[in-house]
């Protein structure tokens, strides 16, 4: 039986169950018409903070906005004030119309938690409850959480934080099964999406250490989610977006993905920096695009200085020349 299937989220129904992760400082429109075109199901906006989002902070609007080809597409939302945080998700619903709006209760950066927000929030989970409550009561469109097992390793409390969001009116959980203080360091647990998915009656998205086809299918053997979210595994490398795709829609059959062509490579990657400084101005999408472009030639002979050059260009036709120029 074929894994791949729609998500009903709320009144948002997805194409798929291959969502793309929120990543600060990556998941721009250019990196999400990417996505989309390798076949996400659901994809979220940079995320955004509630106190800019109300004082209309134009970078803020900027990270909003949503190109209609993208869609269904999500803003992700962080801040710790219940009263801020029904505001700006009543700005973003009027102005951006995204088809669902994300909480974020995960992110372990200490700045974000000194605010209270991230996965601070996870500390309280009354105090959550009652975030999600007010803005669940003042949107139409779906509520969704993305969180961590706790703070830390001695206060894992997902089971109790994912009742309350459900009992908010939480439409769906995206979970990151580490605890704040871990980072990224370590192996994510995956029992913890099994247990949740199994207290819970909305769906239960999977997110963490899946950086294959095989990944992806092993997590919904072992957790029964109904969806699985790819973050830094995509980056230089939508191809693991499309071989997902294919290895749940031939299951129970194994799938052996082919190898990816540098020529693909530099071809996709020439797109996304088009695409970029068309979204962002070539200034702009020049600098942005130096961290990322280095992930489209991991792998090709001389890559550490075709990198060199690359985090040193300045115009869209210098870097287009040097893609252009890698010798395949």
């Amino acid at each position: 039986m074929s894994l791949l299937k729609s998500v009903k989220i709320g009144n948002t129904l997805t194409s798929n169950n291959v969502f793309l992760a929120p990543m600060a400082g990556i998941t721009d429109i250019s990196y999400r018409l990417i996505a989309k075109r390798f076949g996400a199901g659901l994809l979220f906006t940079e995320m955004v903070s509630s106190f800019a989002v109300i004082y209309r902070n134009r970078e803020t609007d900027r990270i909003c906005e949503i190109a209609e080809e993208e869609r269904p597409a999500g803003i992700q939302l962080f801040g710790s004030k219940a009263g801020i945080m029904e505001e700006a998700a009543k700005i973003l619903e009027g102005k951006h119309r995204p088809d669902i709006i994300n909480i974020n209760v995960g992110c372990p950066v200490r700045k974000v938690l000194k605010s209270g927000a991230g996965a601070k929030l996870l500390e309280n989970p009354d105090k959550l409850f009652d975030i999600l409550k007010r803005i669940v009561n003042v949107i139409d469109i779906p509520v969704t959480v993305k969180m961590r097992l706790g703070i830390n390793k001695g206060r894992i409390n997902i089971l109790e934080n994912a009742l309350a969001a459900q009992e908010a009116g939480v439409k769906m959980i995206i979970l990151h099964p580490r605890t704040a203080d871990e980072g990224f360091g370590g192996m994510s647990r995956w029992e913890y999406i099994a247990k949740v998915k199994e207290s819970l009656s909305i769906p239960v998205c999977g997110n963490g250490d899946i950086k294959s086809s095989y990944d992806a299918v092993k997590m919904i053997e072992e957790t029964n989610c109904d969806a699985i979210m790819v973050g830094r595994g995509t980056i230089g490398n939508p191809w693991l977006i499309k071989q997902i795709n294919s290895a749940f829609s031939v299951y129970p059959e194994n799938f052996i993905p082919e190898d990816v062509s540098f020529a693909d490579k530099i071809s996709v990657a020439l797109d996304h920096l088009k695409l970029a400084c068309e979204v962002k101005g070539e200034h702009r999408g020049i600098r942005e695009l130096r961290r990322i472009l280095p992930h489209y030639i991991k792998g090709i002979k001389n890559s550490a200085r075709i990198r060199n050059y690359i985090v040193r260009a300045n115009s869209y036709s210098e870097m287009e020349n040097i893609l252009i120029s890698i010798k395949i």
